[in-house]
């Protein structure tokens, strides 16, 4: 599943946001130094290990492709 949902801790709220290009469960989500989030690997809906990352930029609310990882 590609939704994505973005947690607000200052009000305790999830709201929705554009949906990532791949979807995926098991995956890492980091905040970056910059405040964007990176989102890497996990598997798909085949439960195949992928090498896909996307990048969140909160500030236009979109999804971006990042390069994949060398393994998944």
């Amino acid at each position: 599943m590609a939704d994505a949902e973005l947690y607000d801790p200052r009000v305790n709220v999830w709201s929705q946001v554009d949906s990532m290009h791949d979807g995926r469960a098991w995956h890492t989500a980091s905040v970056l130094p910059n405040g964007k989030i990176l989102v890497t690997g996990g598997i798909d809906m085949f439960d195949v290990t992928i090498d896909k990352c996307e990048i969140y930029d909160p500030s236009t609310r979109k999804w971006s492709r990042a390069s994949s990882m060398h393994f998944p």
